[in-house]
């Protein structure tokens, strides 16, 4: 019987996108659930740390990422998905490999993490044992949401099929913007964290 690899979703940290894979700055401490304010079209990221868990080489994987809105049943997102999707970025190419920043185990850089078009296809040299770093660019769509919703992140194989484990995810609210002077709440497009 062949051995298979085992999967967890180790850690998560959320990014603004205002830099490079190396100098976007964070939206809060590691494995910290944040608040996302609907802005104006803006973007942000959020970087995962994948770890095998089995000691089974994983070799090349397509993964992609899955949102569960206000609890609900976890869907693709895509480039065309409703309340969070994929979008691009000015900052970064598509593909392009994550270097270690969250997490601190055996890491194989050769990992193809950055993504801004739906899915990150891992290189095969992923090996037994070893975490991979994996970072998507989103936009929430405003009107999708309203203030106070929550969406849950999570990555999975190509199928989709969950990962093992999920030692931790990410629910990021979602915060409309009180507008002084105003008298209302504007939905713009977008979050930006703080």
């Amino acid at each position: 019987m062949t051995a298979t690899a085992v999967y967890d979703q180790d850690s998560f940290r959320g990014r603004n996108d205002d830099g490079s894979e190396t100098t976007a700055t964070w939206i809060a401490a590691a494995n910290t659930n944040w608040t996302q304010d609907i802005d104006l079209g803006a973007s942000f990221r959020v970087r995962f740390v994948i770890q095998e868990t089995k000691g089974v080489a994983p070799g090349a994987q397509t993964l992609i990422l899955m949102y569960s809105y206000n609890g609900g049943t976890y869907t693709q997102v895509t480039t065309t998905s409703s309340v969070i999707r994929s979008v691009l970025s000015a900052n970064f190419v598509d593909g392009a490999d994550c270097t270690q920043q969250v997490g601190e185990g055996t890491f194989e850089p050769d990992n193809n993490g950055m993504d801004e078009n739906q899915s990150v296809s891992v290189a095969s040299t992923w090996g037994a044992s070893e975490e991979i770093e994996v970072e998507f660019m989103l936009q929430i769509q405003a009107a999708d949401v309203v203030d106070n919703n929550t969406i849950a992140l999570r990555v999975y194989r190509s199928g989709p099929t969950a990962l093992n484990t999920y030692t931790n995810t990410p629910t990021i609210t979602v915060q409309e913007i009180v507008l002084g002077g105003v008298g209302g709440t504007m939905m713009a497009m977008m979050g930006v964290g703080h």
